[in-house]
């Protein structure tokens, strides 16, 4: 996290683009889910199964972020700025780090999308850069952001297994 924040003014469009992601990736990931619903990049793919997809990713993304809501209670791990007490680049309320809700929803949202064509590729790297700001920004560390996936990832397995699979 030291090499991280001091990075920071290195390069201003990179930091810049890093609170961007940070604040406004979720938005694009379902963004994106809705244009995959509407047929967007469809390429014999059932569009059903697209639905299906989108469903069990909205449902998980919900799930996860119930089951890291008494997890974060109880452990109450501060966030990366509080812990090292610096300003982060994005504002943020304080505590309950761990796990990372925006990487369990995040995702939570790629996964069902495995089982749908190459739609999942899209997904992913929306994920993986959602992750990396967040801890650019100075908002998690690396154990939050592994921890959230894990549950976001479990999480969208199970529903997606269930539906495709069974």
């Amino acid at each position: 996290m030291e090499w991280l924040t001091h990075q920071w003014g290195k390069f201003v469009f990179f930091d810049a683009w890093m609170m961007v992601v940070a604040e406004w990736n979720p938005t694009l990931m379902l963004v994106v889910i809705f244009l995959f619903t509407l047929g967007f990049g469809a390429h014999h793919v059932q569009m059903s199964s697209v639905w299906i997809a989108a469903g069990i990713s909205i449902f998980s993304a919900f799930i996860g972020r119930v089951t890291n809501e008494p997890v974060g209670r109880l452990i109450q791990r501060l966030r990366p700025f509080e812990a090292m007490s610096f300003s982060p680049l994005v504002s943020h309320e304080r505590g309950d780090s761990f796990p990372s809700n925006h990487a369990t929803g995040a995702f939570a949202l790629a996964v069902p999308f495995l089982f749908v064509s190459d739609y999942w590729v899209i997904l992913f790297a929306l994920a993986l850069l959602l992750v990396i700001s967040r801890m650019y920004v100075g908002l998690h560390f690396v154990t939050d952001i592994i921890a959230g996936l894990s549950v976001g990832m479990c999480v969208a397995l199970f529903f997606s297994w269930c539906i495709f699979v069974v």
